[in-house]
């Protein structure tokens, strides 16, 4: 399964010898992120789309949300995919320290949103609409 939806191979290698993230850390923003902790976030990112995500893909492809006239009616392992992504930090992870984010660097993030896009194109998107939402604040 580890390499049904990405390749973390590839993705850790287009960030590290190809974009050189780990190089932001030269700046105070973001020196926290050097290639170690890079590759920790990422493979968090990777378990929640291993565990969670992706094993309901198929499920959520054939159930679709719909909505009955009076209520909105969605897959019932939504739940537990957006509280694992919320509360590993994902959704307000490139936003300062001081507004409780993690000061990712927004290269790094978006490699975590593929891997959780790619594992479940129907999930994942519930999450970052909360993220879209808190940015217009």
């Amino acid at each position: 399964m580890a390499d049904k939806y990405c390749n973390p191979r590839n993705t850790k290698f287009l960030l590290h010898e190809v974009f050189k993230a780990a190089s932001l850390n030269r700046f105070e923003h973001y020196e926290a992120y050097d290639e170690e902790s890079i590759d920790m976030a990422l493979d968090a990112a990777k378990q929640i789309g291993d565990r969670i995500l992706f094993p309901i893909v198929t499920e959520m492809d054939k159930e679709k949300a719909y909505f009955d006239g009076k209520e909105v009616h969605v897959h019932p392992q939504l739940r537990t995919a957006i509280q694992a992504i919320g509360a590993g930090g994902w959704i307000g992870c490139a936003d300062d320290y001081e507004h409780d984010g993690q000061q990712m660097p927004l290269m790094v993030m978006n490699t975590a949103l593929f891997t959780f896009y790619a594992a479940n194109p129907n999930a994942a998107p519930y999450a970052f609409l909360t993220q879209g939402a808190a940015n217009l604040i």
